[in-house]
């Protein structure tokens, strides 16, 4: 997955937020709330999604001129996208596939906990 296939849900798995607010927002975004609170809901994801590329961004080019001193070369900008979008991805992989196994790890609980 690539960073333009991410949805709005996507986004707040991703960006930096407590893991309550975090579990709020995913229960009520989009099918608890009115058509103004998700489309605010919306708007302030995207914004401070954007906002955390660009401080993962401004870190991977950072790094890469300790890692590299010297002229950078030509492509750049193209290389510290192309990384810092990796570094997203990876994390929302991580997360989604934390989340997946909090679902197994709840849904074998339940299991386990019901007498048969």
């Amino acid at each position: 997955m690539r960073i333009r296939d991410l949805s709005t849900k996507d986004v707040l798995t991703i960006i930096p937020l407590s893991d309550d607010i975090r579990a709020q927002l995913l229960d009520i975004y989009p099918d608890k709330v009115t058509l103004a609170e998700s489309g605010k809901i919306e708007d302030l994801a995207w914004r401070i999604f954007y906002a955390y590329y660009d401080v993962v961004y401004e870190a991977v080019i950072k790094k890469h001129v300790q890692d590299n001193p010297g002229p950078l070369p030509d492509d750049y900008h193209d290389t510290m996208q192309q990384k810092t979008e990796e570094l997203i991805m990876q994390r929302y992989e991580g997360d989604v596939t934390s989340a997946k196994l909090d679902e197994l790890r709840k849904s074998l609980s339940t299991l386990i906990d019901t007498p048969t």
